[in-house]
């Protein structure tokens, strides 16, 4: 299924059917927070669409995460989304998102909270080796090298992370599926 979705998505580079990220589009390229492709779906927009029905699988496994969360840690409260968004790097143009925390407690203005809890990050294909997340907790750092095949799941409001290719002379491309997942804030746990 892997392999087949890899296709899929290959294809629909091909085609075009990748964004340029419209995030921080004002700035100038070196300000900008990421300089990927982006293509955003909600899962059932390829339901029944046999050339889509390898990826809509793979969706069905990542919408089914919340459930399991809240079944392990309740108070964790969180919500379902259909909404999935599959990055695309790809050097040399595109290498990059920028340490950035995807949600805060909104204590104060730059603590924004945007509802977000969980960040799920899916490293569908990397034929980079070089292909690195780094996670920042408050003063703590680590940097992981991920592969194809990978799960990343982060807390929001509390790991800022980035994603970088680090040897782009190795021209390889990069596919990631990115599930956001929304709860309430518990300033008390502070999750």
């Amino acid at each position: 299924m892997l392999k087949r979705t890899v296709e899929r998505l290959e294809l629909m580079e091909i085609e075009g059917r990748f964004d340029i990220s419209r995030q921080g589009l004002l700035l100038p390229p070196e300000e900008r927070p990421r300089n990927d492709k982006t293509f955003q779906f909600n899962m059932g927009n390829l339901e029944g669409i046999e050339e889509y029905k390898d990826l809509h699988a793979l969706t069905k496994l990542l919408y089914c995460l919340p459930f399991e969360l809240n079944q392990h840690a309740p108070m964790l409260q969180l919500q379902l989304t259909e909404h999935f968004e599959v990055s695309f790097l790809s050097p040399p143009d595109s290498l990059w998102y920028r340490m950035h925390l995807d949600s805060g407690f909104g204590r104060t203005e730059s603590d924004f909270d945007t509802g977000l809890k969980i960040t799920c990050i899916y490293i569908v294909s990397s034929q980079n080796e070089s292909l690195t997340v780094s996670l920042k907790n408050g003063d703590k750092m680590e940097e992981v090298r991920v592969k194809s095949n990978t799960l990343v799941v982060l807390k929001s409001r509390r790991v800022a992370y980035d994603i970088r290719i680090k040897n782009p002379e190795k021209t390889g491309k990069v596919f990631m599926m990115s599930l956001k997942i929304s709860g309430p804030v518990d300033h008390s746990k502070r999750i």
